[in-house]
């Protein structure tokens, strides 16, 4: 099989293939914690480590590719963080503390 059909069976988009290694990165930083608590820390250091190295504007697509790793990892703490990103732009830490209102 060659390395292109492998890719397109991946799943990977397009556009994130240049941050492949941060994905694989941050996918198994985030997939190794245990606790609610530390998911939600790996996300947020996960994704402001992304906006140090590669600033904001790739940021929501960096998001989206390493929620879509995370579903196939079974880790739906994760993903409801991402997607929750993703949609109204608060890390979790903001997050928390909005609901605590």
């Amino acid at each position: 099989m060659s390395a292109t059909k492998r890719k397109r069976e991946s799943g990977d988009t397009g556009p994130m293939n240049h941050y492949e290694m941060e994905l694989a990165r941050g996918a198994s930083h985030i997939a190794s914690m245990l606790y609610e608590q530390s998911i939600r820390a790996a996300v947020r250091e996960t994704l402001l480590q992304f906006e140090a190295c590669h600033g904001r504007e790739d940021l929501k697509g960096y998001a989206s590719a390493l929620l879509a790793r995370l579903e196939q990892r079974a880790k739906p703490e994760a993903v409801r963080v991402l997607r929750d990103f993703i949609d109204h732009g608060r890390l979790p830490e903001q997050t928390l503390a909005v609901r605590k209102k």
